[in-house]
């Protein structure tokens, strides 16, 4: 549509010049606004708006010609963002608009079970600490001894205060299964998943005295 700035007197011979306006919805950093301009590209565009976008990226390149049917643009601006992962903290100025994107410009892969905070789809923010801990979760077995238990039988034929091992206790074997989980390389958590015994205990047998001792005469 054509913008008109003032009303006036028309003559004869003049010429008439007609700016249409074109209908701008930019977006920077999430938030959405809706301008109308007689600019005839992006850039020219954005310097009449007033936005500011050095160092900027944007959705359409700043040549672009803007018609008529107006244009969608988006802008995401440059950030100091602070990310710590891997025992490194780094401070790096991103001009991607989640913590995937930052991410993913220093190389840093988030494996499965890796925990990121604020969360990969988050817009980033000015001032923002990333933080990536490395989570490993794995069952491991490992054999456990397993005691034995002592059985005693009485025997006569002993004095009491005496007793005898018929029957050495051995101890037995398990093998044990707990999912561990390590938050960057320090074991956080460990809980038990299942246990079988691999190997049974025999129990000691020892044989105790009750036989009363000899009662000897004082002289």
């Amino acid at each position: 549509q054509p913008i008109l700035s003032r009303v006036e007197y028309v003559h004869d011979g003049d010429h008439i010049s007609v700016r249409y306006g074109r209908k701008l919805t930019v977006t920077v950093d999430g938030q959405t606004r809706e301008y109308w301009t007689t600019a005839t590209t992006v850039d020219s565009a954005l310097k009449d708006l007033g936005i500011r976008a050095e160092g900027a990226v944007l959705s359409a390149s700043r040549s672009q010609p803007l018609g008529r049917g107006g244009l969608t643009l988006a802008v995401t601006t440059p950030k100091k963002v602070t990310v710590v992962a891997d025992g490194k903290t780094r401070t790096v100025t991103s001009t991607s608009s989640t913590v995937f994107g930052v991410l993913a410009e220093l190389g840093v892969t988030k494996k499965v079970d890796d925990v990121v905070s604020p969360a990969m789809p988050t817009s980033l923010d000015n001032g923002m600490k990333v933080v990536l801990k490395r989570v490993v979760v794995k069952n491991v077995r490992s054999t456990k001894a397993v005691g034995y238990t002592t059985i005693k039988q009485k025997d006569a034929s002993l004095y009491k205060g005496l007793s005898k091992v018929v029957t050495p206790g051995q101890k037995g074997s398990k093998s044990v299964i707990r999912k561990n989980t390590w938050v960057d390389g320090k074991l956080v958590t460990s809980t038990f998943v299942w246990s079988k015994i691999t190997k049974k205990p025999v129990a000691a047998v020892v044989k105790v005295g009750t036989k009363a001792r000899p009662v000897v005469a004082k002289k």
